[in-house]
């Protein structure tokens, strides 16, 4: 997808689409769901939704770039016709009356400004977005030489599991490998200025971090009907993998892979 954003206003509410290559609109469902009052809970809310017609896209948030699950016009059809809300008919309405020909119309939506100043100040927002959205996905688009130690090209993984992928550690007074461990590692990112270390965002990347490529936060709810806060996981990108894994040979951490081999080489 080109990533290029519209931003819609249905009854107070934000729902964000995605413009694919060919110009399609792609749904941020999250946002659909939220709208017709269903309490997101990732993934499973539209599991039912045939594949073919669900995807997952970049869209910059104010928490930087993060993959989102999104609907193509079909999936949101089929999302909206299976739904036991009220909400279902009436925005399903508003999509096919007014958004959707819109879209297709002038490649974009906005509400009609009723004065001029009320006209210049949405198009200076609208202007600012795009320059934003365009900048950070600049940025998050290059990819990293990879190493041995990290499978896959397109590849991301949580910070703990990070730590059991790259195996690494230090050699004790004893001459035997200690190895790094996920607590460990968040201790070292903490330290050397990649992770946070106060509360609220406790262990998140620092914007500069995310705006390098090295993490994304993926957002996402609680369960809990009662528990309306957004949550964010990080997960470490590959160009990010590769970055900490310097980070940590330059601190004087080795392979356990290396060690073993060392060993087996002296004992020969």
């Amino acid at each position: 997808m080109n990533n290029e954003l519209a931003i819609f206003r249905y009854h107070g509410d934000t729902v964000r689409v995605v413009r694919d290559e060919q110009g399609e609109p792609w749904w941020v469902a999250k946002d659909v769901a939220e709208s017709l009052g269903y309490i997101w809970n990732g993934a499973p809310r539209v599991a039912h939704v045939p594949e073919e017609w669900r995807g997952v896209t970049s869209v910059v948030t104010h928490s930087g770039v993060q993959e989102m699950i999104t609907l193509s016009e079909q999936g949101l059809y089929f999302f909206l016709g299976r739904s036991d809300k009220a909400a279902a008919l009436p925005m399903q309405k508003w999509v096919a009356g007014e958004v959707l020909p819109f879209i297709r119309k002038t490649g974009s939506y906005s509400l009609v400004p009723q004065t001029l100043p009320d006209a210049l100040r949405a198009y200076a927002k609208e202007i600012e977005l795009r320059v934003e959205v365009q900048s950070k996905l600049a940025i998050a688009a290059p990819k990293a030489e990879f190493y041995d130690v990290v499978t896959g090209g397109d590849s991301v993984c949580r910070i703990g599991t990070l730590a059991k992928i790259l195996d690494m550690g230090m050699i004790n007074a004893k001459g035997q490998f200690e190895s790094l461990g996920p607590n460990n590692l968040f201790r070292f990112l903490r330290d050397e200025g990649v992770l946070i270390k106060h509360a609220p965002q406790w262990n998140h990347p620092y914007s500069t971090q995310v705006d390098a490529g090295h993490f994304r936060m993926i957002e996402s709810k609680r369960l809990d009907p009662e528990d309306n806060r957004l949550y964010y996981t990080t997960v470490v990108l590959p160009k990010g993998q590769a970055y900490i894994r310097n980070l940590l040979l330059a601190a004087g951490y080795v392979h356990r892979s290396n060690v073993v081999s060392q060993e087996l080489a002296v004992t020969v």
